[in-house]
This record gives C-alpha cells, structure tokens and sequence, in this order.
C-alpha cells in the first residue's frame, strides 16, 4: 500500500474506531432510535433491498440489527453495493430521518462523515 492510501486508511479507521466509542457512549434508547431511523429509510426503499441489505450483512459480515452502529464500515460498504448510484439519496434520506432526534448531533456529525468517505 503505497504511502497516500496507507494514510487515508489509517484516518479511516480512527474515524471509525471513534465513532464505535462515541456510539458505546450511547444509551440504548438512543442506539435503537438511530437504528430504527436507518431501518425505515431501507424499509422505504423497497422490501427487497431491505433484505438485500440485512442478508449481505450476515451473511458478509455476520451482523445486523443494533450491529449496525458498530460496524458501520460494513453498513456503508453493504449499502454502496445495493443501492450504487442510489447511495447518496439514501444517505440524505437518513439524515432526514434522524433530524428528529435530540441530543445526537455530535454522532450524527461523525456517522455521516464516514459514510460520505
């Protein structure tokens, strides 16, 4: 891996290592309204994308459900092979989903930064 790659991973992976501590910082009330606010915008998307969604993720990654939030490298990489040129709209469609939740700005801040990466 040359020099540029090696840093690019690297920050993406302290990213990500962050925001698994931040979201641990999380109540699990907080945690399942930001799951569910994702699991609407897919079930929005159609009933078959949705399954496409959460059986790549098990069958890839072994994880779904609350996992979500932990992993959310697999989520973005799961979501980019489903919806391709789709993938943009269904991250401003969470968004909006979630603009309706208090006291999550920081997370919000940090999830969307390493899914727009």
């Amino acid at each position: 891996m040359d020099n540029l790659n090696s840093k690019f991973y690297d920050t993406k992976i302290y990213n990500e290592n962050q925001i698994v501590r931040y979201m641990q910082s999380l109540n699990p009330e907080q945690r399942i309204a930001f799951t569910s606010c994702i699991e609407v915008v897919l079930m929005r998307s159609g009933n078959t994308r949705h399954n496409a969604v959460l059986a790549k993720l098990g069958a890839y990654y072994n994880c779904g459900g609350l996992q979500l939030l932990e992993n959310i490298e697999h989520l973005e990489y799961v979501l980019k092979e489903v919806y391709c040129d789709e993938y943009d709209s269904i991250l401003d469609n969470i968004r909006s989903e979630t603009d309706q939740l208090d006291g999550l700005d920081e997370f919000k801040a940090r999830f969307f930064k390493i899914m727009k990466s």
